[in-house]
């Protein structure tokens, strides 16, 4: 697992990066909301909140103060990846699995450790927890897929698919994460495997909090 230094040191270069761009063409290939204060910024929904990136000092802030709480270095590294990353190019609307990205078949056990394993532990025998906690963090029922399979859009322009198949008396849980073919134009396979583990923690960060 990478360590904070890690993401401190990725960070840098993604802000130097973007630093040299200008921010309205940035919200207009992106998705995100262009931002007239005078310095330049723009703003995006991230997974479950509202994210402000200032371009004069690079800074990453909470778009409201009552989300609370400082962005975690790992987020704000994913948050700048997509804005480098993003061209303009539209979902095409044909999901495909991680294994199907360039090179995903080589890093599936850790990804399948990272997003498809704790799912499947935690909400495998938990399906109605499941859809009510993910209808709570803005995902939609995808009800053209088996089991339950609910579509995320924890960045504009990149929609995750958690699907999840509950235990039977025939059958252990399973589950899958499906992304847009579009997915590996504008996120690292890293990217992609730490945001689809962000969602799936925070649906399990929800359910602990309804204990």
């Amino acid at each position: 697992m990478p360590r904070v230094d890690d993401y401190q040191h990725a960070f840098e270069i993604a802000q130097k990066e973007l630093k040299q761009q200008d921010p309205a063409d940035v919200a207009k290939r992106s998705g995100a909301t262009y931002v007239e204060d005078g310095e330049g910024a723009v703003s995006l929904t991230f997974i479950d909140r509202g994210i402000v990136v200032r371009f004069s000092g690079m800074q990453i802030e909470m778009e409201n103060d009552s989300d609370g709480g400082e962005i975690p270095i790992q987020e704000k590294v994913l948050v700048l990846h997509y804005l480098l990353g993003a061209q303009g190019q539209a979902p095409s609307g044909r999901l495909i699995t991680y294994r199907e990205i360039p090179s995903g078949e080589f890093y599936f056990p850790a990804f399948k450790k990272r997003a498809i394993d704790p799912m499947v532990a935690v909400f495998g025998q938990k399906g109605e927890a499941f859809q009510s906690l993910a209808a709570e963090l803005g995902g939609s029922r995808q009800t053209d897929l088996s089991g339950l399979a609910y579509r995320f859009v924890p960045v504009p322009l990149v929609p995750i698919t958690l699907q999840l198949h509950e235990a039977d008396d025939e059958f252990p849980a399973s589950g899958n994460v499906l992304f847009d073919e579009t997915v590996s134009d504008i996120l690292s396979l890293e990217d992609v495997a730490w945001l689809s583990g962000m969602i799936v923690y925070r649906l399990m960060g929800m359910l602990r909090n309804r204990k």
